[in-house]
């Protein structure tokens, strides 16, 4: 193995193992936004009461829920981001490889 291939393999790896560690991260981030509107959710029906179906509560719960769609799309979006750039990596990868003839 030449050291060209030894540095693209390297390389390839190393990026893969960042792009790795952020979907880790977005997905971690992910389970903390749900679980802070659920947590969310229940303080407002703990506090309201069980009885209490009012327009205040109803609006609370819209806002929440329009909250976490807000935050899921922007969940989604960094997910999708980082499989481009995995992808863009291995096709980088791949090309290099057949490049120099690996």
């Amino acid at each position: 193995m030449s050291l060209s291939q030894e540095q693209i393999i390297s390389d390839y790896q190393t990026n893969r193992r960042q792009l790795e560690a952020a979907e880790d991260a977005i997905r971690y981030l992910q389970r903390q936004g749900e679980q802070a509107v659920d947590r969310a959710i229940q303080a407002i029906t703990r506090r309201l009461g069980p009885q209490a179906l009012g327009e205040q509560e109803a609006y609370l719960q819209r806002d929440l829920r329009q909250a976490k769609e807000t935050y899921d799309e922007i969940v989604n979006q960094e997910k999708r981001r980082l499989q481009r750039a995995l992808d863009d990596n291995e096709r980088t990868y791949r090309q290099k490889m057949r490049d120099i003839g690996g």
